[in-house]
């Protein structure tokens, strides 16, 4: 009894090799070798083809397949989203639930100062804590994006209001209502 091997890959027009979905990205059933034997140009030379921005009109190479600003500063958001750590994004240093909350609050006249990295250090118990904005001298705001998020941190919340009881914490969901 002798085994049959069955591919399941296409096999490429030009060369008749089993190929996979990954080599095959440009003309459909052929092979990227025989594709950039045909072209006499490498696979990548979308890098090499330079473009015009759509919004300042320079010239220049692309760092990626689907770029067509040449800077950030061209991009139609003038935000920086940037991915970090804990795998979640962030708008100019704020969660998205801290961003939608901080326009809200603008939409409707209230001036906050978001604390980020760089504000005032609450310290409790061998470690700190720094809520998310500051209304006024005495009044910091936490927003809170999520009920899980809310209930593994009411204790820390707890801890702050009895160290510092002449400061005013509020807890509030994103869309500016208290919990």
């Amino acid at each position: 009894m002798g085994r049959h091997v069955v591919f399941t890959h296409p096999i490429c027009r030009a060369c008749h090799r089993h190929h996979t979905a990954r080599d095959s990205d440009g003309e459909p059933g052929v092979c990227s070798r025989c594709r950039s034997r045909s072209t006499g140009l490498p696979r990548w030379a979308w890098k090499l083809t330079p473009m015009a921005c759509l919004k300042c009109k320079k010239g220049f190479c692309k760092t990626a397949r689907n770029q067509v600003y040449c800077s950030p500063d061209c991009r139609p958001s003038k935000h920086s989203i940037t991915h970090g750590q804990a795998e979640t994004f962030h708008i100019d240093g704020m969660t998205p639930a801290e961003y939608a909350f901080m326009r809200i609050m603008a939409d409707r006249g209230i001036r906050l100062t978001f604390i980020g990295r760089n504000g005032k250090r609450f310290f409790l118990n061998g470690t700190h804590y720094r809520p998310d904005f500051q209304q006024d001298p005495h009044t910091y705001i936490e927003v809170c994006g999520t009920r899980q998020a809310y209930h593994a941190n009411k204790a820390k919340w707890a801890l702050f209001r009895t160290h510092y009881p002449m400061l005013s914490l509020k807890v509030v969901r994103p869309d500016g209502t208290e919990i």
